[in-house]
C-alpha cells in the first residue's frame, strides 16, 4: 500500500482527525441488545449525494459509571476480551504503519475490513489518539479517523472489496459535568459507501459498527455497580 510521506500523515491527522457533531440529527429506536445505549441518523447533505456516493453520517453515545482512566484504557487496546468484543465486525484489522508513538498521543495508519452479514468493505484511515481538556477543565479522551485519500489497493483480492471513506469521524469519551465518576461516550461516524452499496446495507454496517459502544459499559463499569447505568440521563 503506498502511503503519504510522514510529515503529510501528520498535517493529515492534526487537521482532520477532529469528530464533527454538527450535523442535525434525529434518534433512532433500538432494539433490546443495545439498550442503555442512544443512535442517532443525520440527513446527508445534497452536494454529497450529487457526487455518485452513498453518504452516511450517524453516531451512538452513552454513559457509563467507570473513571476516565479504565475507559481510556479500553478505547487504546489495554483489554484483549474488549477488543474482541468491541471489533467483531471488523474482520481483518491492520496496523499500517506507526506516525506518532508517545505517552501522550498515538498517530497511526489503520487498515480494517468491515462485515455485515454476507457484505463486506474496506478503509483505510488516520488514527488520533490523544487525551484531552475540555474548556471547562474536565477531563476526556479522543480517538478520532480520516480517511486517507491517497491509499490504494496492492492485492487483487483488496480490490474486490468495495472501497469505503471516513471523515471526522471517530469516538470522544469525557467526564460527565453533573455526575462525578461518570463517563460521557459519544462514538460518531461520517462514511460515504460506492454506489454498488444499497443505502439500507451502508446503514446496516454503520448501525453494527456503533453499536460496540455498549460493549463499554460491561467491560468498565464495576459489576456491583453496573445496574447504576440504566438510570444514568439520557
Amino acid at each position: 500500500m503506498l502511503l503519504p510521506c510522514h510529515d503529510l500523515l501528520l498535517g493529515l491527522a492534526k487537521t482532520h482527525c477532529v469528530v464533527d457533531l454538527s450535523a442535525r440529527s434525529k434518534w433512532v429506536p433500538t432494539t433490546s441488545r443495545r439498550r442503555h445505549m442512544d443512535l442517532y441518523q443525520a440527513t446527508s447533505c445534497p452536494k454529497q449525494r450529487a457526487r455518485n456516493v452513498v453518504e452516511r453520517s450517524m453516531y451512538s453515545k452513552v454513559s457509563v459509571v467507570a473513571s476516565l482512566a479504565t475507559v481510556t484504557g479500553l478505547l487504546q487496546g489495554a483489554n484483549p476480551k474488549f477488543n474482541h468484543a468491541f471489533h467483531r465486525d471488523v474482520v481483518t484489522r491492520t496496523t499500517v504503519a506507526t506516525i506518532c508513538q508517545t505517552r501522550a498521543k498515538r498517530v497511526v495508519v489503520q487498515h480494517d475490513t468491515l462485515m455485515h452479514a454476507h457484505v463486506a468493505c474496506d478503509v483505510v484511515f488516520v488514527e488520533c489518539q490523544e487525551a484531552m481538556i475540555c474548556s471547562d477543565n474536565r477531563h476526556g479522551f479522543l480517538c478520532a479517523v480520516h480517511s486517507i485519500p491517497s491509499a490504494i489497493h496492492t492485492t487483487a483480492s483488496e480490490s474486490v472489496l468495495p472501497r469505503a471513506n471516513v471523515r471526522n469521524s471517530g469516538i470522544v469519551a469525557v467526564e460527565s459535568l453533573l455526575l462525578p465518576g461518570v463517563v460521557d461516550i459519544v462514538y460518531v461516524l461520517h462514511m460515504t459507501f460506492p454506489p454498488s452499496m444499497a443505502p439500507a446495507v451502508c446503514d446496516k454496517v454503520m448501525v453494527q459498527r456503533l453499536s460496540s459502544l455498549r460493549h463499554i459499559a460491561a467491560f468498565a463499569t464495576p459489576v456491583g455497580l453496573r445496574w447504576l447505568n440504566a438510570f444514568l440521563p439520557r
